[in-house]
C-alpha cells in the first residue's frame, strides 16, 4: 500500500512541476511543453498559426482568376465606327479643281469647239468623258484646257486687249454656270454687259480675268438641260451655232473676238 501512494505521489509532483514550468514559460514569452515521457519542446508565442497548406486545387483557381485579369486589362475597347451610307453623287463646284466624273456626264457626253474670226480652231469630241470632268476651263491656274481650246491661244485677245464677256443661247442650256473669277452666272442670271476685262492688270479694263469657265450638272443631258448639236452644224451656224452655249469675247464695240463653244453631241438632236 505504501508503495502503491508513493507512485500516485509522485505522478502528481511531476504534474505539478510541469504545469508550473508551462505557466513561467507562458509569461516569459516561450512556450515550453512536456511530453508524456517528461521531454521539453519549445515554442515561439509569436508563431502564427498558419493556414492549411495550399493544396493543387486552390493553385489551379488562383492561377486560372491571374490569367483572367491580364486578360480584362489587356482588352482595350473598341469603338465601331458610323455606319455610312451610300450618297449620290453631288453637283459640287470647287475652285479650280474639276469634280472627277468617272463617266463625265450621265447619259452622254459634250464637245467643245473654240472659234475665232470665223473660222474653228479646235474641236474636241467627248471632252467630259476624256478628261473625267464636268466642266471646261478655258483660262484658270489649275486644269486649264490645252491646245486652242485654252484662251491663252488666241491670235485676237492679247495681255492688254479689252472685251467684254457674254454668254449666248443660256436658256437652252440650263444645266449649265459660267464662272468668271469665282462668280457665278446661269441662263437667268447673265453677266454684266458693260463690265470690261483684260488679261493684264495693265490696261484700262474694270477686271483683270484670271479664272473662265464653263461648268455642267452631271444630270444635264439626263434631264434636258444642255443643247444638243452635231460638230458640223455648229460650225456651218456662226450666227446661232446651232444653239450651242457660246461664251463669247467681244469688243467694247461688240465685234466678236473669240468664242468657247460646247453642246451635247447627238446625231438625233431636235431643237
Amino acid at each position: 500500500m505504501n508503495i502503491i501512494l508513493k507512485r500516485i505521489y509522485s505522478i502528481f509532483r511531476v504534474q505539478n512541476i510541469a504545469f508550473a514550468v508551462l505557466a513561467l514559460s507562458c509569461s516569459s514569452g516561450n512556450l515550453v511543453g512536456v511530453d508524456e515521457t517528461g521531454t521539453e519542446e519549445n515554442f515561439s508565442s509569436n508563431a502564427q498559426i498558419s493556414d492549411a497548406p495550399e493544396t493543387n486545387a486552390n493553385i489551379e483557381i488562383d492561377t486560372k482568376e491571374n490569367e483572367e485579369t491580364e486578360q480584362e486589362e489587356e482588352i482595350t475597347e473598341v469603338v465601331e465606327p458610323d455606319e455610312q451610307l451610300p450618297t449620290e453623287p453631288k453637283d459640287e463646284v470647287i475652285d479650280d479643281i474639276p469634280v472627277i466624273v468617272l463617266d463625265g456626264l450621265q447619259g452622254g457626253h459634250f464637245d467643245a469647239d473654240t472659234f475665232e474670226n470665223g473660222q474653228r480652231l479646235e474641236h474636241v469630241h467627248a471632252y467630259d468623258d476624256k478628261n473625267s470632268t464636268d466642266r471646261i476651263i478655258y483660262l484658270g491656274a489649275n486644269n486649264q484646257a490645252t491646245g486652242a481650246l485654252s484662251l491663252r491661244q488666241s491670235q485676237n485677245v492679247s495681255q492688254s486687249t479689252v472685251f467684254t464677256i457674254e454668254l449666248g443661247n443660256a436658256e437652252l442650256s440650263k444645266g449649265a454656270m459660267l464662272k468668271i473669277n469665282g462668280d457665278y452666272y446661269t441662263w437667268d442670271n447673265l453677266p454684266p454687259a458693260n463690265t470690261t476685262y483684260s488679261l493684264s492688270p495693265n490696261s484700262n479694263a474694270d477686271v483683270t480675268l484670271s479664272e473662265l469657265a464653263v461648268i455642267y450638272s452631271l444630270d444635264a443631258i439626263a434631264e434636258g438641260d444642255i443643247s444638243c448639236s452635231e460638230p458640223g452644224d455648229t460650225e456651218d451656224d456662226a450666227v446661232s451655232r446651232n444653239g450651242s452655249l457660246r461664251v463669247m469675247l467681244k469688243t467694247p464695240n461688240n465685234a466678236l473676238l473669240w468664242e468657247g463653244v460646247t453642246y451635247w453631241h447627238n446625231k438625233d438632236c431636235v431643237l
